[in-house]
């Protein structure tokens, strides 16, 4: 009886290992398939990985000169550069009148990072060495929210660099990392230029408030999956507290365009705490019992979705069949993402994850119409856009996954 019971404890240790082992080699394959998108863009966690790059390593750094366009935004299409430092220019207008010094953001804020990458700026400020305009570079944010946070570029003129470090601006709501992103940026220079150092304090780039609010309903997300799973009260105060606050008010959610600029761009770690937190917890759970817990206990999406189907309305009846068809329409929808990436192209696409309709204010209004409409559709068929369509599910399953084919006997 003993002899028995030891062997059945040791295969299941065995077969613990043997899971734990392929959940991992899961998840180091997601991983790989990321960092094969980010190869597409010459940029790994923040650094060139081009050849040119690998050329020019032990060269002195160079910071690109406005374009005619960037010139004309900062008010002077027709100025002449002449270059006092590798990123910061004396800028004259065509009779030889000294407007001022240009700046290129660049040098100070390279490790700003946007929502979806660096958002250099140029800063132009007159004789006096106050602001005149601040013009933002090419980048790679959504235009909506770039538009939004764009208000800003203006905050800091007629400022001198003291004063405007000293200047309390706040971050966009709807457009919060670029934002925040700017303001970083401008700061870091004038830091630099006020004290030699570009160095500015660390802070998440929500604000501890929110960050808190969004790390307490996370973890009141994994004491009702561990403690109250079944208890409907509790599941709806869940589901509701994801939408208000994971949602509405702080906008935090695991996206592909999220992962993709870390993976390109590296990760704020400080900056984007809330977030880091929430895909630590979305990656690590699976290991200790608790696989899809983004999507059930978290997602914002996903809760509205579910409190759409929980109204009593008339259902579609699906059966296990349709289910299986809409994991592999997820499927293929995540390996159609993945490939067009690989290839370099149709990046745009995932500027209409529907999450970001939560940021309705910022939001286009294509991605608020494609959101409404899929939380429509769960009035009637619960979760289709989870169901069926979202890659990020998708992604995050396959990192969890512990399933080892095997072969089925024969009758």
């Amino acid at each position: 009886m003993n002899i028995q019971k030891n062997k059945q404890k040791g295969t299941a240790a065995k077969t613990r290992w043997t899971d734990l082992l392929s959940q991992a080699v899961s998840l180091m394959i997601v991983f790989l398939m990321l960092a094969a998108v980010a190869f597409t863009s010459g940029r790994l966690f923040g650094k060139d990985i081009t050849a040119k790059a690998a050329s020019q390593a032990e060269a002195a750094p160079t910071y690109s000169l406005p374009t005619p366009q960037e010139l004309a935004d900062l008010g002077y299409p027709n100025a002449t550069l002449s270059e006092r430092d590798s990123a910061i220019w004396d800028v004259t207008t065509s009779d030889g009148k000294s407007v001022g010094t240009l700046y290129n953001s660049a040098r100070w804020g390279k490790d700003i990072i946007g929502f979806a990458g660096p958002t250099p700026l140029f800063i132009l400020t007159d004789t006096d060495g106050r602001v005149l305009h601040i013009t933002a570079q090419a980048n790679q944010e959504t235009e909506g929210y770039f538009g939004q946070a764009s208000q800003l570029l203006h905050v800091w003129n007629g400022k001198t660099p003291a004063e405007a470090l000293s200047q309390k601006v706040d971050a966009i709501s709807g457009a919060t990392y670029t934002s925040r992103a700017i303001i970083g940026n401008v700061q870091a220079t004038f830091s630099a230029l006020e004290t030699g150092s570009s160095a500015i304090g660390k802070a998440p780039l929500l604000g501890w408030i929110k960050t808190v609010a969004v790390i307490a309903v996370m973890l009141f997300g994994i004491l009702a999956a561990w403690k109250f799973r079944g208890n409907k009260r509790m599941r709806i105060t869940v589901l509701v507290l994801n939408v208000l606050v994971l949602g509405f008010w702080t906008g935090q959610f695991i996206s592909l365009s999220l992962l993709r600029s870390w993976m390109e761009n590296g990760v704020d770690w400080i900056g984007a705490l809330p977030a880091v937190v929430m895909v630590a917890l979305a990656v690590l759970l699976p290991y200790f019992g608790r696989k899809n817990f983004y999507c059930t206990w978290v997602c914002p999406y996903g809760s509205i979705q579910e409190l759409a189907w929980m109204l009593p309305l008339p259902k579609i009846k699906v059966n296990a069949k349709v289910f299986r068809r809409m994991k592999q329409l997820r499927l293929v929808v995540l390996g159609i993402i993945l490939l067009m990436l690989w290839m370099g192209i149709g990046a745009e696409i995932l500027d209409y994850e529907p999450f970001t309709a939560f940021m309705f204010t910022s939001a286009p209004i294509g991605v608020v119409i494609f959101s409404v409409a899929f939380v429509v559709l769960s009035l009637f068929a619960p979760r289709i856009w989870c169901q069926a369509l979202c890659p990020v599910g998708m992604l995050l399953n396959t990192a969890e996954d512990n399933t080892i084919p095997t072969k089925k006997a024969k009758k």
